[in-house]
């Protein structure tokens, strides 16, 4: 961590502990004047607000673990401090009293959840490793796979359609909050773009020469135009090059459709069937004439492949 996280940490700790202190000697005064004891104040104090710190530490200590945190702990962050904020209210005598009352232990239980929450992102800061995410996502994809098994399976039509509809909504769930899963697919667009970007770069900055006129053309006499030819079965290369021509430049062996290719092979092909078109094909169509025409590769491979290809001249 730098030097600026950790003043920052500290500096968002320090009033922390300071309110939370506060609200514990607010909850030990209006406690011992409820019950007259202070013995019976710090009871009071240990059951509300001093659980609430220990459970926020046991939380603290499983996440240094990489360990999720059980949902009874979980439960118990939420009802120790209310039911502090209850024994508060019922024991005020009057109700603007009772607010109060009710409002602060508050102090000391937020402060003690914050803390745990800050150090448990810091943890996970550190790691890389978020517990709580790994279990939220476990739990999702577990749900999903039993109401996608009972809505397929199921002898109960009635059963099957209230699955089938209960999966839609925890799909819905699936990923939120994932920040790993985010960045993967960001990366995957990000890929995609920069193939699309480089097909149509190619496609506006390609010099196409035009076709000399002959002298009749020149003169203004009119010509025949001889029938447009029909198009072949499978991509011709340009400039009257043959697959053959290409990986005979490139210095490997043609390859047959269905046998398995080296990557210097598949380039070749990428690149005959690339500039076999005026403007040069775009990455999807070169992939779908790839396989058209009976070569076989991996997706990655290809898409590897092509984009060695983007930065080299025709």
């Amino acid at each position: 961590m730098t030097r600026l996280q950790r003043v920052l940490l500290t500096c968002a700790a320090v009033p922390m502990v300071v309110f939370g202190g506060l609200g514990g000697v607010g909850t030990f005064t209006n406690m011992t004047r409820a019950f007259g004891s202070a013995g019976t104040a710090l009871g009071v104090i240990a059951a509300g607000e001093g659980a609430t710190a220990v459970l926020a530490v046991l939380a603290l200590v499983l996440t240094a673990f990489s360990q999720s945190t059980p949902a009874l702990v979980r439960a118990g962050l939420w009802a120790m401090p209310a039911a502090a904020a209850v024994v508060g209210a019922v024991t005020a005598p009057t109700l603007p009293l009772a607010a109060v009352q009710a409002l602060t232990p508050m102090g000391m239980c937020v402060s003690a959840e914050g803390l745990a929450l800050m150090v448990r992102r810091t943890m996970v800061y550190r790691t890389g490793v978020d517990p709580e995410q790994q279990r939220r996502t476990a739990d999702t994809t577990r749900r999903l796979a039993y109401l996608r098994a009972v809505a397929a399976q199921h002898p109960d039509e009635a059963t099957r359609r209230r699955a089938e509809l209960d999966a839609w909504k925890v799909a819905e769930r699936a990923g939120a909050g994932d920040l790993v899963l985010g960045a993967e697919l960001a990366e995957v667009q990000r890929e995609r773009l920069s193939i699309a970007a480089d097909d149509a770069l190619s496609s506006m900055f390609t010099i196409v020469a035009a076709p000399a006129l002959t002298s009749a053309e020149h003169h203004g006499a009119p010509t025949e135009h001889p029938a447009p030819p029909t198009a072949p079965s499978a991509p011709q290369a340009g400039a009257g090059a043959t697959l053959a021509d290409v990986c005979t430049v490139a210095g490997v062996v043609e390859p047959t459709p269905g046998d398995t290719m080296t990557d210097d092979q598949v380039a070749a092909v990428l690149r005959w069937l690339r500039y076999s078109t005026n403007p040069p094909m775009s990455g999807r169509a070169a992939f779908t004439a790839f396989r058209s025409a009976g070569f076989t590769a991996p997706n990655d491979k290809l898409n590897e492949m092509w984009r060695a290809l983007g930065t080299t001249t025709p």
